[in-house]
């Protein structure tokens, strides 16, 4: 198999996924920046965690927490 000497994204869609991609309105949105998170240390030192806005933790202990 010959490749050329400028791989696109159908022709790497083609090659790896046995489809082509094609966007109808051009490339993805770019990302939102990161939310600030709350930092959480469960009650028994085994772990911590950062928690979204709203979020309430049930249960933490032996690094397993359920929020």
């Amino acid at each position: 198999m010959r490749f050329p000497s400028r791989l696109t994204l159908p022709l790497v869609a083609t090659l790896f996924l046995g489809t082509t991609t094609t966007w109808a309105s051009g490339p993805p949105a770019a990302a939102k920046p990161a939310q600030n998170l709350t930092r959480y240390i469960f009650p028994d030192g085994s772990g911590s965690m950062g928690l979204p806005p709203g979020w309430t933790v049930i249960s933490a202990q032996l690094g397993d927490v359920i929020a």
